[in-house]
């Protein structure tokens, strides 16, 4: 369409984020912007590039915004089919790592996955819900925490991310766990290394090449003063659950 992309790294937690970003758009006179999470969460970002006329597309797990600035990710539905998977191979002492609390897709995460177990009559106990930060370092830290106990351990373990399942893979390899011998592990997100790792990570995949592709066709009809091309795009991208070999039945 020939648009030229620039990216830009951002820190959301910067606490002169708006500031920095209002003179980003004024600097480069941007004809529009792809927010990703958890900039796509905050409605003051939205609201700085509207008053730059600078359009935008928003990506996020939530309905934060008309159809033709959002495209949504289908967490809960995610995390309903890990869920599933899990409770179908036969466990009910299930691990969960969460994601970090100031954001909206960790939250969806948990409150879909909590709800989930609770339609097959699982209660998602508190002993076994580790605070992590999307990070390797916190999945291993939450999976050693919540493997610690022997009396109540998870007999599998779902982590609201996939470096965080990582993490959780090597607590268990220190701890000498066998997965998914003795316990299964999965992920969210299909990152490139999930499939590559041994044992392979069953993950949720977001279909991102699909989801960047309807944000570029909304900016772009956006760009050219058509907001009613922009939603009539697919707003809600699917996910699918990707079994692998880190799950497994448990063991009676």
């Amino acid at each position: 369409e020939g648009y030229e992309l620039v990216v830009h790294p951002c820190d959301h937690r910067n606490i002169n984020l708006a500031a920095e970003l209002n003179r980003f758009t004024e600097r480069l006179k941007l004809d529009g912007a792809v927010l990703l999470p958890p900039l796509s969460e905050n409605a003051q970002l939205a609201n700085i590039f509207t008053n730059a006329s600078c359009q935008y597309v928003r990506i996020a797990s939530v309905q934060l915004d008309k159809p033709a600035h959002l495209v949504q990710t289908y967490d809960r539905l995610g995390v309903n089919q890990i869920a599933d998977h899990l409770v179908d191979l036969g466990h009910r002492q299930i691990g969960f790592i969460h994601g970090p609390k100031d954001s909206l897709s960790a939250m969806e995460r948990y409150e879909g996955f909590k709800n989930a177990l609770a339609a097959h009559n699982i209660k998602l106990s508190k002993k076994h819900v580790a605070w992590g930060a999307y990070t390797f370092e916190s999945g291993a830290a939450c999976a050693a925490q919540l493997l610690s106990n022997d009396d109540s351990r998870p007999t599998a373990i779902f982590a609201s991310n996939d470096e965080m399942a990582l993490g959780a893979m090597v607590a268990a390899a220190t701890l000498n766990i066998g997965v998914p011998a003795q316990l299964s592990i999965a992920g969210f997100d299909d990152e490139p290394h999930a499939s590559k790792i041994y044992p392979s990570l069953t993950t949720v995949n977001q279909n991102v090449r699909k989801i960047g592709q309807l944000a570029a066709e909304k900016l772009v009809a956006l760009c050219k003063n058509d907001p009613g091309q922009a939603a009539q795009v697919q707003t809600v991208v699917m996910p699918s659950l990707i079994s692998r070999a880190s799950t497994s039945p448990v063991r009676t």
